[in-house]
């Protein structure tokens, strides 16, 4: 076969280029080798190199005895392809190592006979890196716990399996309570020794089979895929939180947190990854706001709403509409441009005389489910207008006010007349109201919420698209519905400067957003070097704990003048 090549070496000039076939195949980056499909006809000294053989040993072995026997039926499938075959496989070695290669092999003719010439292209190098960019691609760097990308693709996995078994597994969402204040005592670098002690503990408490991701920030995502019974998930979940307030040493500094955790269990609680995820962290605020230190199911959240406690609540807040025991706190909005207070997000909230005061979490699911959401939109209305009012006496015509709505709110036909009603009696612009939507009004009568987005933008109320990141949204549907605003995700926030995967899409979001003519308001801002880092991405406007928490209408306009004089 060698001389058959050197005898007809068609037209390509070799012997003006004073070199063999064979001198030329030498030269190439690559291994050569000629075989009838079983015997070896020729192998340059490239393949030599890459099987550690001789060329005397080479030559007397089959061909199939240079690939790995996992990879035996690949180098076979060329019978099935009548001109080349292309295919990633790992060649076996002399000393019975492998390494990985890309063969490219061609059927020729040649004297009576076919043979295959083969191209070895060493690809070790690539595979490794491609592993290791793959294993990087879903580890946390702080921790080497999985990350969100991780979870997301086996809590899909094991839905897919299960769809049809309704096998149960559970999602327990955990959250430290005071690492924020190890951070602010004793800076960020204490804060992560401290975080990545704290995830071997929770690694190490785990049962087998179990997987835990780390979030961002100071949040922890654990997949069961096995659950026997409740009480085996409350053993799991004492487990977990009794190993987080052993004492961590920082320079010296005896830390000791504590960690608020909730639990979501397939199917009960959610069919999908969205909803389990979602419950579960309901759960676990839930767990926060009765001190911390505890964990929650998700049910206990909702057990409020159920039989007679679910009616007595309904009792309690038609009475409360009646006897107008709602309120409102603002939060300030900062323009990035201008570091003035650009809007305030108005946040309902309930007081009873002699009770201490709710947040909407604890009653918006029956005042939806029971249609009050209507008249209690009305009353949160009146209060806006009232405080737009405010703002005019003080002189603040700049401000807006931004209302949230829930989807049965913002597609009821009464909505517009509520609006024209409670603004024009006190002389107000619908220019000075914003809606805020969330991603689940996307899913409801897209017809209807495409026109009702444009007959707001007509009469110049601005609609945002609230807790961006965290839902349904999609491309398709943001360039077909015209938002004013997106809202960022307080989630993405989280540890921002640190974060690359957060950061990444935090930028992400901010340039999209303005490709399609959108502005951008930061939710959760809590730290200075985060509030900077979000200017410098050219984030539009900034809202959080860093600048004010929510306060009254009084305190909200005080805050605003002292604020925009410091301007």
């Amino acid at each position: 076969m060698a001389s058959a090549l050197a005898e007809e070496p068609g037209t390509f000039p070799f012997a003006s280029l004073g070199l063999s076939p064979q001198d030329f195949i030498a030269q190439l980056p690559v291994g050569c080798l000629v075989h009838d499909g079983s015997r070896m006809v020729y192998a340059s000294e490239q393949t030599l190199a890459l099987s550690g053989y001789r060329r005397d040993e080479i030559e007397q072995l089959p061909f199939l005895k240079l690939v790995h026997p996992d990879y035996v039926s690949r180098a076979m499938e060329l019978d099935a392809h009548p001109f080349s075959l292309r295919q990633e496989m790992q060649l076996w070695r002399k000393d019975q190592t492998s390494t990985w290669i890309e063969y490219v092999g061609y059927r020729i003719e040649a004297g009576t006979g076919i043979y295959i010439l083969a191209f070895l292209v060493a690809i070790e190098a690539w595979k490794s890196r491609e592993a290791q960019l793959a294993r990087t691609a879903f580890i946390d760097p702080l921790t080497g716990l999985g990350n969100r990308q991780l979870l997301t693709r086996e809590l899909d996995r094991l839905l897919l399996e299960r769809a049809d078994s309704r096998a149960r597994l559970a999602i327990l969402f955990l959250d430290l309570d005071r690492l924020k204040l190890v951070n602010d005592s004793l800076g960020h670098e204490s804060g992560d020794r401290a975080l990545t002690t704290v995830a071997a503990r929770l690694r190490d408490a785990l049962p087998e089979r179990a997987l835990i991701t780390r979030h961002g920030g100071d949040e922890f995502i654990v997949l069961l895929p096995e659950v026997s019974d409740r009480p085996a998930l409350e053993r799991i979940a004492a487990d977990l939180l009794a190993v987080v307030p052993k004492t961590v040493d920082i320079d010296g500094n005896e830390v000791m947190l504590t960690a608020s955790a909730g639990y979501a269990i397939y199917p009960e609680d959610g069919t999908s990854a969205d909803e389990l995820l979602k419950n579960a962290d309901r759960a676990m605020y839930r767990a926060k706001r009765l001190g911390g230190n505890s964990f929650q199911f998700h049910e206990s959240v909702r057990e409020p709403y159920n039989t007679s406690h679910r009616l007595q609540l309904e009792r309690q807040l038609r009475s409360a509409l009646r006897e107008d025991e709602f309120l409102l706190h603002f939060q300030p909005r900062i323009s990035t441009a201008t570091n003035r207070v650009i809007a305030l997000e108005a946040l309902v909230r309930w007081r009873a005389p002699g009770e201490k005061t709710l947040l909407p979490a604890e009653f918006i699911q029956v005042c939806e489910e029971t249609g009050l959401i209507h008249e209690l939109g009305r009353k949160i209305l009146a209060l806006v207008a009232r405080q737009l009012s405010l703002l005019e006496e003080a002189g603040l015509t700049g401000v807006r006010v931004a209302v949230n709505l829930s989807p049965r709110q913002f597609l009821h036909p009464g909505l517009v007349g509520d609006v024209d009603r409670l603004l024009f009696a006190r002389g107000i612009s619908c220019d000075r109201i914003e809606f805020e939507i969330t991603e689940s009004t996307m899913l409801q009568d897209s017809e209807q919420v495409v026109r009702n987005l444009s007959l707001w933008r007509s009469r110049g109320v601005r609609v945002a698209l609230d807790d961006f990141g965290r839902g349904y949204s999609s491309l398709e549907r943001l360039r077909l519905l015209p938002f004013s605003h997106i809202k960022i995700d307080r989630h993405f926030l989280l540890n921002l400067p640190q974060e690359r995967t957060n950061l990444a899409i935090v930028q992400a979001v901010i340039l999209i957003a303005g490709s399609l003519g959108m502005q951008t308001v930061a939710e959760g801002v809590e730290d200075a070097e985060t509030a900077e880092l979000l200017r410098e991405l050219g984030c539009h406007e900034l809202q959080g704990y860093h600048f004010a928490h929510p306060m009254s209408s009084a305190d909200s306009i005080a805050f605003i003048k002292k604020h925009d004089e410091s301007a």
